[in-house]
């Protein structure tokens, strides 16, 4: 949607940052739609600018976050789609059968999860659809592009960061 150059990742930058989306005619009549979404990953000043921005809005967490936040050891492919399978789920009997086969086979993934409330990130408890969307996949995709040193890129000049993810998707659109 947009991109701010802020000195930090706090409430009040996110803050700002909303206001200045909300501002825009095509995206005030979106972000005052009542059954608004929001997919974010689990920042505390995020959720705290979300909160005070979007009311009535529902916040789910990046699922992909989620997984990458799993304590070790490390899933095996099988637990990474089981554990896709459980973010997926479409009722709550699902979701709790899957669940047990992943405490059964990952542990410390199940302990992790099972803190997290399943409104936050399971398809099945969404208390509005999130028409399948599971993750911030498009903020995912321009970290991707920037490099996967994410905090290298954080410590970047400001102005190089944006040219070089300019160019990267400028050499996207021109294939």
């Amino acid at each position: 949607l947009g991109m701010a150059i802020v000195p930090s990742e706090d409430a009040d930058s996110y803050r700002y940052f909303i206001q200045c989306l909300k501002q825009h005619e095509a995206l005030r009549v979106f972000f005052g739609n009542p059954n608004l979404v929001v997919v974010t990953d689990r920042g505390k000043a995020l959720i705290a600018a979300i909160e005070s921005e979007f009311p009535l809005a529902h916040h789910r967490w990046c699922a992909l976050h989620l997984l990458g936040n799993v304590p070790s050891p490390k899933m095996s492919q099988d637990d990474v789609y089981l554990y896709w399978k459980i973010v997926k789920s479409s009722t709550r009997a699902e979701f709790e059968h899957l669940m047990r086969r992943l405490k059964s086979k990952h542990p410390n993934a199940h302990a992790y999860l099972s803190d997290v409330p399943p409104t936050q990130w399971s398809n099945w408890a969404q208390p509005k659809s999130s028409w399948g969307q599971t993750c911030n996949n498009m903020a995912e995709r321009g970290v991707k592009a920037l490099g996967s040193d994410v905090d290298n890129g954080r410590r970047c000049d400001a102005c190089k960061m944006i040219g070089r993810y300019t160019t990267l998707q400028q050499g996207r659109f021109d294939r």
